[in-house]
């Protein structure tokens, strides 16, 4: 089954590449989340509440509305798409649930749905697509098309249950994960070749193996965890692990194939980093893949839904490995002192 990248697909990640070298050039990563993560990852506030709908946006969607999310200091990270703000509010009452006007005011006409000067964001959904062969055989595929989307700092006369649902939290930030957990995430990976010492840090495919310089070769404890984490994100791309799906073309050229993996793994490190509760910081970990990071953006934009997937896959089954070790040790300490 083949994913299907549509016109509009295509014209939206050409627009967010040239934002994301525009970033890359003045030499800041974009996915890499600068602000407390305490709130949350994006999600339809809409199918939250109404359908039961908890999972939040993965991949290339929760890139794009994390990256909006911080261009605009939205801190809530609640969305939801027009056709849904329009069935909170059927009979068009002028009080009932609005798109604002970017200067602060409400619309006075009830059958008025325009923007406002409002900027929607957009999100990337794939759904099935069948179609049939001149042979009579049925062909199945996932057709990917742009959806626009509102975040609730947008709109206003939200009703209860929505507005409740969409609060940021105020509470104290509190780490899911714990540097130690890391570890124990690494050492649940079952490398081949373990971690050893290296003057750079890489990871060996053929030896399944990740190096890494000392400790002391870095700026401090969180930068270490960063590189660790990026490596982490090659060696589960193990074909024994999550594996690398292909991106579907001919192209084999070894410089594009080692910018497409240095991309995803820059992202799996951005997105552990967040799901360990570390602290993050906009300048770029990785300054050396700069030039690779802009080359392959420029010559395949649509690397961003790949790169973003990928990306998702590994930092869970990253955070999978921690909090089963983690479960494990649990266990057993409660059985020691039983």
């Amino acid at each position: 089954m083949a994913i299907i990248y549509g016109a509009g697909v295509k014209e939206l990640c050409a627009k967010i590449a040239e934002r994301l070298i525009a970033s890359l050039e003045a030499g800041v990563a974009p996915w890499v989340c600068p602000y407390d993560r305490h709130n949350g990852l994006p999600f339809n506030v809409f199918r939250r509440v109404r359908a039961g709908h908890k999972k939040p946006y993965t991949g290339i969607n929760r890139v794009l509305l994390e990256l909006w999310m911080w261009e605009n200091a939205w801190m809530s990270p609640a969305f939801m798409t027009m056709t849904q703000l329009r069935e909170l509010n059927p009979g068009k009452d002028p009080d009932g649930p609005r798109i604002k006007r970017v200067d602060g005011g409400i619309p006075l006409s009830p059958d008025d749905w325009r923007t406002h000067g409002q900027e929607p964001c957009s999100v990337v959904v794939f759904k099935p697509k069948v179609k049939k062969k001149p042979d009579g055989e049925e062909e199945s595929n996932y057709f990917g098309r742009v959806y626009s989307v509102f975040n609730v700092a947008q709109l206003t006369n939200l009703p209860p249950d929505i507005a409740e649902a969409a609060q940021v939290s105020t509470a104290p930030f509190k780490p899911e994960c714990v540097p130690a957990e890391i570890l124990t995430m690494i050492e649940e990976l079952r490398l081949v070749g373990g971690v050893t010492t290296s003057q750079i840090p890489c990871y060996r495919p053929a030896l399944d193996q990740i190096g890494m310089p000392p400790r002391k070769a870095f700026s401090d404890n969180d930068a270490y965890l960063a590189v660790l984490l990026h490596e982490a994100g090659h060696a589960a791309g193990n074909a024994g692990r999550v594996g690398r799906e292909p991106r579907g073309e001919k192209r084999n050229e070894r410089i594009v194939q080692y910018a497409r993996e240095e991309l995803c793994a820059e992202m799996t490190s951005a997105m552990s980093m967040a799901a360990f509760g570390l602290p993050q910081t906009r300048e770029l970990q990785h300054a050396a893949y700069l030039n690779h990071y802009i080359e392959v953006l420029k010559a395949d934009p649509a690397i961003l839904v790949w790169a973003a997937s990928q990306a998702e896959k590994r930092t869970a089954f990253l955070v999978e490995k921690a909090k089963l070790r983690t479960e494990l040790v649990v266990a057993a300490k409660v059985a020691a002192h039983a």
